[in-house]
């Protein structure tokens, strides 16, 4: 059967290509053009590899992969580019990424990198499956030890089988994945099987089978090695549960008298599923107690001698049934349910993707089917869904639902995962703040960073020092939110996080461009957006004022080794102005207002080729040709020399001519205040149509802020005067018109 691969790449020539290539090799390919249709795939299908372009709209190469590792991490990748940066490499590696190819590539390299890619994944496909059946082996012979030591007592007798499907009952319901119910469940056949003698010689076999399965791969590499054993840890787990299932939830217990959730969550589980089981069965010194008598004495103990959630989860499911018949049901359903919890933990990533790339509306529906998905049992995937849909909301403008889902997700994770709990109350303190009550928020948040910093988190931990300087920014003490972003981004270049910015690019980017206009460019925030790139930060400067908008462009000048070209900036409302590199072109530069006006037109009709005598008409209408011709190149003489005169190299980068045509290059990083103002403005109409006010009332606002004036304002050219006209045809005639405010 051939193998799977997938092609991320937003050229359609070089994706046919790559396509034809493949498939001209006898592989099975398929394509996506953007990174959100390649994680829509990924979601229905499974890849043996994938290759993926770096630069693309929206969601970049890395982060696709990163997304898709999340679905498939078995998956191979493959990064292909056409520009140098010093970053990408280094992310593409620690991606795991077999191989890094420039554009432009030979074909035969392009094949042979592929073939090893996949060569790579049938050996670590061959070994995974060799682990999986020992560890499998391992854990068979493990319980039909116990169950047959457990047999020579009849006191004893099916005790831990009983245990473990009590055990991992509970702990599917808490929201453990398999892996951990797994541990959990090998862990209960192991706990208490008869005498101290008979369990040292358990033991000892099962040291011995380990010695056994270590030799027989020592001739691995040790790169395959470190795969091979990853399944000791899962053993040594099984040890640590079973060590501490005799503390106490008081701390009064041993072997190290641990107190709270500093017992491990399954040694927690296996204490109470232990104790239920053991007062339900006869021993020689008393009779079983009924199993109403015994969820009293559960309920007794609990928060002494019992984790309280624990006992909560177990007396739910063992009410009005006995604990055989609920798990031969639980048996029953359980392969619905994980079915059910796969499809929603693949569309929960999905949402996530959504989210990072700022299309909040779809993230909103994707974490709504998620919940819809899951079962309740699978606490943990609801509970992570509910604080996506506090972000979607947050991110709306609808600050009362997303309270209302980020209260629903700290109670989801009570008595799970701590990290979970911390992110839950995170996003619970950053609504809070931004609702009305700072001193709430930053009290959650700094919570949760105590959370985050015990767990040595420091993702989570810059992500909510962001929140922390959203609520000061929204409380006027712009100072202490600034100082705070610094110490964030310094932290995130120190720890290398910068996944948080792409992950809470709507939150994160307007703050770091405030304060970086504020702070200068040698600040750590200016660092961080001058990493992401213009083009990341660009569709957030219509949301700042005109001055610190200026220096904020001004941080993305040509450096020396920074292959980057300067942004321009332009401005068509009031007086037309043009900012390269964050310096103004002033008047003096331009020589003649036809050339700055020129330069007006091309960038107004950006992205198309104009013909030269279609100037010459707008521009010299009543000249004889030859002499208007002879003014259009005098006037393009002078827009270069303009552009030149603040940024040597810019006029060969933004204008681009041909033969009788001109175009002005819509590839090239740019800021135009109209495109921005319709676009804002057809959204604010958009939304109004669709009655959500609030974000409406959003998109109107900031158009107006981009409303500076007048459109091309004292200029008198008939093309500016008929774009003004309220009665013009054009499409810029709906961006200048004021917004009918709801």
């Amino acid at each position: 059967m051939p193998e799977k691969i997938l092609v991320v790449e937003d050229d359609p020539l070089m994706l046919g290509a790559l396509e034809i290539l493949l498939l001209d090799e006898g592989y099975e390919v398929t394509t996506a053009a953007s990174g959100k249709e390649a994680i829509q795939k990924a979601c229905e299908d499974h890849f043996d590899l994938v290759v993926c372009d770096v630069r693309m709209a929206e969601m970049d190469g890395i982060e696709t992969l990163s997304n898709l590792k999340q679905h498939q991490p078995d998956s191979r990748s493959i990064v292909i580019t056409g520009y140098a940066s010093p970053d990408v490499p280094i992310q593409a590696i620690k991606l795991g990424v077999d191989d890094y190819l420039m554009k432009p590539f030979d074909d035969r390299q392009f094949v042979q990198s592929v073939r090893r890619s996949l060569e790579s994944f049938r050996l670590q496909r061959r070994y995974t499956q060799g682990l999986e059946q020992q560890w499998r082996d391992f854990t068979t012979i493990i319980r039909l030890l116990a169950e047959a030591l457990e047999e020579k007592d009849p006191h004893f007798a099916g005790h831990s089988r009983r245990v473990a499907e009590l055990a991992r009952r509970i702990a599917r319901t808490m929201g453990l994945p398999r892996d951990r119910q797994g541990v959990l469940e090998l862990a209960s056949f192991l706990h208490d099987i008869g005498t101290l003698d008979r369990k040292q010689d358990l033991l000892s076999r099962a040291e011995a089978l380990v010695a056994e399965d270590r030799a027989r791969f020592q001739e691995a590499t040790a790169e395959k090695s470190e795969i091979l054993f990853t399944s000791l840890g899962s053993l040594r787990e099984v040890f640590r549960v079973i060590l501490h299932h005799h503390e106490w939830f008081d701390g009064s217990g041993y072997p190290q008298g641990l107190r709270g959730e500093e017992i491990p969550l399954e040694s927690r589980i296996l204490c109470a599923a232990e104790a239920y089981d053991a007062m339900i069965s006869p021993r020689p010194h008393r009779q079983s107690l009924s199993p109403s008598d015994a969820r009293k004495v559960m309920e007794r103990e609990s928060g002494s001698h019992f984790d309280p959630q624990v006992v909560r989860v177990m007396l739910e499911l063992l009410a009005g049934e006995g604990a055989q018949e609920a798990g031969a049901e639980e048996e029953d359903d359980g392969e619905e349910n994980l079915s059910r919890e796969r499809q929603a933990q693949l569309m929960l990533g999905l949402a996530a993707s959504y989210l990072a790339v700022g299309d909040v509306e779809t993230s909103a529906q994707a974490y709504a089917e998620v919940l819809n998905a899951a079962p309740e049992t699978a606490r943990s995937l609801r509970a992570e869904a509910l604080i996506g849909q506090a972000l979607t909301e947050f991110h709306r403008g609808r600050l009362e639902p997303a309270a209302s889902a980020a209260e629903r997700a700290l109670e989801a994770t009570a008595g799970g995962s701590p990290m979970q709990s911390g992110r839950a109350l995170a996003v619970r303190g950053l609504v809070r703040g931004v609702q009305g009550d700072p001193v709430g928020g930053l009290e959650d948040l700094a919570r949760s960073r105590d959370i985050f910093s015990a767990w040595e988190s420091h993702l989570e931990t810059g992500r909510a020092r962001l929140y922390e300087a959203r609520i000061l920014c929204g409380a006027g003490r712009q100072e202490e939110a600034d100082a705070l972003l610094a110490e964030a981004a310094q932290e995130i270049e120190c720890y290398g996080s910068q996944q948080i910015l792409r992950q809470e690019r709507s939150l994160a980017i307007p703050l770091l461009l405030g304060c970086a206009g504020r702070l200068g460019e040698t600040s750590a925030p200016a660092r961080l957006l001058q990493g992401l790139g213009f083009e990341s930060v660009s569709p957030f400067l219509g949301e700042l004022e005109v001055t610190l908008r200026e220096r904020v462009m001004g941080l993305f000048a040509s450096r020396e080794g920074n292959s980057q070209a300067p942004p321009l900036s332009l401005y068509a409302f009031g007086k037309f102005r043009v900012f390269a590199g964050g310096r103004e072109v002033e008047d003096k530069h331009w020589k003649t207002r036809k050339s700055k006006y020129l330069f007006a037109y091309l960038a107004l009709h950006s992205g198309r080729d104009v013909p030269d005598e279609r100037l010459m008409d707008i521009f010299w209408p009543e000249t004889p040709p030859e002499k208007a011709r002879q003014s259009l190149y005098a006037a393009l003489s002078h827009m270069r020399k303009a552009l030149e005169a603040v940024v040597p190299g810019e006029a060969d980068r933004v204008v681009l001519a041909r033969k009788g045509f001109y175009r002005f290059n819509a590839d090239r990083s740019f800021f135009l205040d109209v495109s921005d103002f319709e676009r804002q403005a057809e959204l604010g109409s958009s939304r109004q149509a669709e009655d959500r006010m609030e974000e409406a009332v959003a998109a109107f606002q900031k158009a107006e802020s981009l409303y500076a004036g007048e459109f091309m304002e004292g200029y008198y050219g008939d093309w500016a005067i008929y774009q003004r006209a309220p009665g013009g045809s054009s499409r810029w005639t709906r961006a200048i018109r004021r917004p009918t405010w709801p």
